[in-house]
């Protein structure tokens, strides 16, 4: 009786069928399958084909990760072979808030990227614009569409400026201040006295 050497992994997804062959090959064997050395049987979730040599998972659950092993056994002896099932989770992204603009849960951990335009960013290349947050593992894809805004602190050229004026005239001061979002304007005069609006003196 023969079976094939190694380890075999068989990915999965979350609440999708498994399949996991017993790859063994010999005159009439009989065969048993154990999930962390506990014999198999069949139940609503689990099945076997007529010579056991397949397991089917009918819908896959995390606790369904782990170690599988068949045994087959006939007059010429015994073979075993093992089997590692990992469960994945595909990514679904959650709201986040403030700079986090989104979160993402999977398993294994997604790999994040940014899109634009088709175009794969940079973490230095976000500017205004709709921008794509893509999240992905073996077991899916998921993503979010963004609009993004990039704010700026405000800014005032020149920083001093000197004026003259005649008694009693009026007078423009100009103050130039550029920000996203548009910067609130307050007018201070020394020492530290906020002036109101329609302030003569």
């Amino acid at each position: 009786m023969v079976s094939k050497e190694g380890l075999r992994t068989v990915n999965s997804t979350q609440g999708q069928p498994s399949s996991i062959s017993c790859e063994i090959t010999g005159d009439e064997p009989q065969i048993q399958w154990f999930k962390n050395d506990v014999a198999l049987v069949p139940t609503t979730n689990v099945e076997f084909n007529e010579d056991k040599t397949i397991m089917n998972i009918l819908s896959t659950r995390l606790k369904d990760e782990g170690e599988y092993k068949c045994v087959a056994t006939n007059s010429a002896g015994k073979a075993t072979q093992l089997i590692h099932l990992f469960v994945g989770v595909p990514p679904r992204i959650t709201e986040g808030v403030r700079e986090n603009l989104c979160e993402a849960v999977g398993v294994p951990n997604p790999t994040i990227t940014w899109w634009k335009d088709d175009e794969m960013l940079t973490n230095t290349a976000l500017d205004d614009s709709r921008n794509t947050h893509r999240k992905s593992n073996w077991a899916g894809s998921a993503h979010k569409d963004f609009d993004l805004v990039v704010i700026t602190s405000p800014t005032i050229q020149p920083e001093k400026l000197n004026i003259t004026a005649e008694l009693r005239k009026t007078v423009i001061l100009p103050c130039d201040a550029i920000g996203i979002p548009e910067p609130v304007i307050t007018w201070v005069k020394a020492p530290n006295v906020q002036i109101e609006p329609n302030e003569s003196e």
